[in-house]
């Protein structure tokens, strides 16, 4: 369970890193932590949401909208690096519409993510990578998620 509360806590300081960089209209900034959050949460949408789900039907319907979410994730890193290094007015209206766009598949994927999260640990399973195989968790023990975001 202290790996997840780990899990859970970094995507919270990510989040909140987030959230000052667009406060304080920095563009680039919340573009790079952006990416960065959406990365890692799809990246925890396959090692703990769809480890996770037992019914294949239900698992290949996960894994379709975690492959989107990762398909729009590639989409966002090209469109952002094409545009580095570019400064003229229109090449800045572009970047603020990436980050509004990443900024919306972020709040998607978390709620996503934690709902996914809060039914799994409510059923008193969450599997979790471990150093030799796969550690069966329960999340009856302490609710990591009641403090997120």
């Amino acid at each position: 369970m202290e790996h997840l509360r780990g899990v859970v806590d970094e995507i919270k300081s990510l989040y909140e890193e987030l959230n000052n960089a667009v406060s304080q209209g920095e563009v680039d900034k919340g573009i790079e932590i952006g990416l960065k959050l959406f990365s890692k949460l799809t990246e925890i949408s396959r090692t703990y949401v769809l480890l996770n789900i037992l019914d294949e039907n239900v698992r290949e319907t996960v894994d379709d909208i975690i492959r989107d979410y990762e398909q729009a994730l590639c989409y966002l890193k090209g469109a952002n690096d094409a545009l580095k290094g570019f400064s003229n007015g229109e090449i800045v209206k572009t970047r603020k519409e990436i980050l509004r766009i990443l900024i919306a598949y972020v709040q998607g994927m978390i709620g996503f993510v934690l709902g996914a999260l809060a039914i799994l640990m409510d059923c008193g399973r969450v599997l979790a990578p471990a150093k030799n195989g796969i550690e069966r968790q329960s999340g009856r023990k302490s609710n990591v998620l009641l403090h997120i975001i």
